[in-house]
């Protein structure tokens, strides 16, 4: 299976509605982002960064302009977007009406209703007679993008616009995906892999795939209305894996089961029943029979879980680096958050609970993991800064040293490079940019040139791995570890350059490692260069 893919679809959007914060910062042509946009000379509103992006738009700009004037208020992305498919030419509204809508699912969904209701006094009374649409028109609009439409994103992930792509939103889905994409500017890129470029039917996911199958499963059912039977969704024995809790030598938990039930050979240290107030639930372990509080385990696994659609920022990805180490202490045992307990009981102690997500195939320290990528950009020192004045990370107040970070992170990389190419190697895109961030980031910060090629450094980072690294994958030092990531980000990203150019140089740099020994003379001497 080769990690390189190639393009197999580029489309331009056939309409885009900006989201309302992001209308300063955006050209509503290209949906590029430039410091100097000018605005519409008539509604002050849309923001253009050239005369041709201001020509190209005006068709599906000038029925909303007069409004935006009349009415002085800026209705939210996707009421625009209903009012420029309204007001768009035949040929192109009829592309749209091909669309799947699932009017009758749509229909008996109260939650969505409500907002369509709201969509459809707004859209009333903001052409305010001026333009007659019925209310089948709004509906049947409001369902085609609730299903079809796609949430343009910038290089770094956040979340610029609504836009209908007629060809791409044909694609149906899988957690097992065929194709990825990426948006360049407004223009979506569809790329592909192996047989998936030969395939009569590909497909695309519809969702983050580094989910539990009941996350999928849930979503897809309430958004597009049909329950997934992917490889991934089917596959049982995979999601008892990655969703194990694991204490001591069994495989996964026991329960949850009500405190009650407990089976009568499992001990508590200390029980006095009589005085809950409402049953609770507990899991027990069937090797050494010790019992935890199933909320403190949700707490827990909540917070290394994170939330899927929320983009990340410094704050969430530092919380993300020190929560990895309640798992695998740094130095000294780290200091756990306060975490509500249930009265008159003695289960385990707090710090004991986070060990059961500390194994190198659990989803829950994965997803932790992958939010780390945000701080391989943020200077060291003020990370560093940042780590140490945090008083519940280091319950000694033991000051972590700029080493210790660095080599942390590099662990938490590679914890998350395991998991990636174990249990979800369909998502390449996020493989070949954990592995782009990661060689850049060693490049940056390991300043001792030896260090790539002396086995020391990566035992020590070993000593902060969630569990003993795979030795199959040879990586033995940081070189190896350089020459694997560079390798895998340039295969996998070098095909899309084009269309991100912020991967242009630094692929070009990689590119120099990706086959190189490095047990030869010439990589350090290049190395030295290079830094």
């Amino acid at each position: 299976m080769t990690l390189r893919g190639s393009v197999y679809l580029k489309e331009v959007p056939c309409v885009h509605s900006i989201l309302n914060n992001k209308i300063p910062e955006y050209c509503d042509g290209c949906l590029n982002s430039f410091p100097n946009l000018s605005s519409c000379s008539s509604c002050k509103v849309m923001r253009y960064c050239s005369r041709s992006c201001q020509r190209r738009m005006w068709n599906m700009h000038k029925l909303e302009c007069k409004h935006y004037i009349k009415c002085g208020r800026l209705p939210i992305a996707q009421v625009r977007l209903v009012l420029r498919i309204i007001g768009m030419q035949n040929e192109v509204r009829d592309e749209v009406n091909t669309l799947i809508s699932h009017e009758n699912e749509i229909r008996a969904n109260p939650d969505l209703m409500e907002v369509y209701y709201t969509i459809r006094v707004v859209v009333s009374n903001f052409l305010d007679g001026e333009v007659f649409v019925n209310e089948e028109t709004i509906f049947q609009t409001f369902c085609r993008i609730q299903i079809n439409s796609f949430m343009v994103t910038d290089p770094d992930g956040v979340d610029v616009g609504l836009a209908l792509y007629p060809k791409a939103a044909r694609l149906d889905h899988s957690c097992i995906p065929d194709l990825q994409y990426i948006f360049s500017n407004r223009e979506i890129i569809m790329f592909g892999y192996d047989s998936s470029m030969h395939s009569t039917t590909p497909r695309i996911s519809y969702y983050d795939c580094m989910t539990t199958t009941e996350e999928r499963q849930t979503y897809l059912l309430k958004n597009y209305y049909f329950k997934c039977k992917c490889g991934l969704c089917v596959d049982s024995n995979r999601e008892k894996r990655i969703t194990a809790l694991i204490c001591c030598s069994s495989d996964y938990l026991n329960g949850p089961i009500i405190f009650d039930k407990l089976p009568s050979f499992v001990k508590l240290k200390e029980c006095n029943n009589d005085k809950l107030t409402k049953p609770i639930m507990v899991r027990y372990c069937p090797a050494c029979l010790k019992v935890y509080d199933d909320s403190l385990i949700n707490q827990i696994a909540g917070n290394l879980y994170g939330e899927t659609k929320v983009h990340v920022d410094f704050d969430t990805a530092l919380d993300a680096l020190i929560m990895y180490s309640r798992c695998c202490p740094i130095n000294k045992p780290i200091q756990n958050i306060q975490l509500i307990s249930v009265k008159d009981i003695q289960l385990e102690e707090s710090r004991s609970y986070y060990k059961l997500f500390g194994h190198k195939d659990s989803l829950y320290l994965a997803r932790c993991c992958s939010r780390v990528h945000f701080l391989h950009t943020i200077p060291i020192d003020s990370l560093l800064d940042n780590v140490n004045k945090r008083h519940q990370y280091n319950v000694n107040q033991l000051e972590i040293s700029k080493d210790t970070l660095v080599n942390v992170i590099i662990a938490i990389s590679l914890n998350e490079y395991y998991w990636r190419t174990t249990w979800l190697l369909s998502d390449r895109l996020q493989l070949g940019q954990l592995a782009y961030s990661m060689a850049s980031f060693l490049l940056c910060h390991i300043s001792d040139i030896d260090e790539f090629h002396n086995c020391n450094r990566m035992n020590e980072i070993r000593n902060h791995l969630i569990s003993v690294y795979n030795t199959h994958n040879n990586l033995n030092c940081l070189g190896h570890v350089l020459c694997k990531f560079s390798s895998i980000a340039y295969d996998i990203l070098s095909p899309l350059t084009e269309y991100r150019f912020n991967w242009q140089q630094g692929l070009s740099t990689l590119e120099h490692y990706k086959a190189q020994d490095i047990k030869g003379s010439n990589i350090i001497n290049d190395l030295r260069e290079l830094m």
